[in-house]
């Protein structure tokens, strides 16, 4: 099933649901990363392989990170083809002078803050989303 690709539907549905997990960014080479590590996401870059895991799990395994994140997922099932979602989101955070980094999947966007602005953060994509009923 496709995903919806109206950003005006999409912004009224955002429904954004803050996990309640403290999340870290991390990378290494392949051949470091244990068989047993759960991770969130996964990306190879020529410099290395990012995780995205819990800070419970980086801990655990000892691994290196900077930053702690709050993981906010956009309840909407979304196209990978939406248009200016992830302007509209990352503009409003950044409004707020809130930083994020933008992970879309196949059926939904997740996105990632500062810990410690988490609460503000989801305030701003209610209200992100609020907006979108009066577009």
């Amino acid at each position: 099933m496709a995903g919806e690709r109206n950003l005006l539907l999409i912004l009224k549905n955002l429904k954004p649901v803050l996990n309640p997990e403290v999340v870290v960014f991390t990378s290494m080479p392949e051949a470091d990363i244990p068989e047993n590590v759960n991770y969130i996401s996964r990306f190879h870059e020529k410099e290395g392989v990012t995780l995205i895991l819990t800070k419970e799990n980086a801990v655990r395994h000892k691994f290196k990170f900077d930053g702690e994140f709050a993981w906010i997922t956009i309840s909407i099932h979304t196209s990978l083809q939406a248009v200016c979602l992830t302007a509209a989101i990352s503009g409003a955070l950044a409004d707020q002078s809130i930083s994020c980094n933008v992970v879309s999947a196949y059926y939904h966007d997740h996105v990632f803050v500062d810990y410690h602005k988490k609460d503000l953060a989801i305030d701003c994509l209610r209200n992100l989303s609020g907006s979108g009923k009066n577009r």
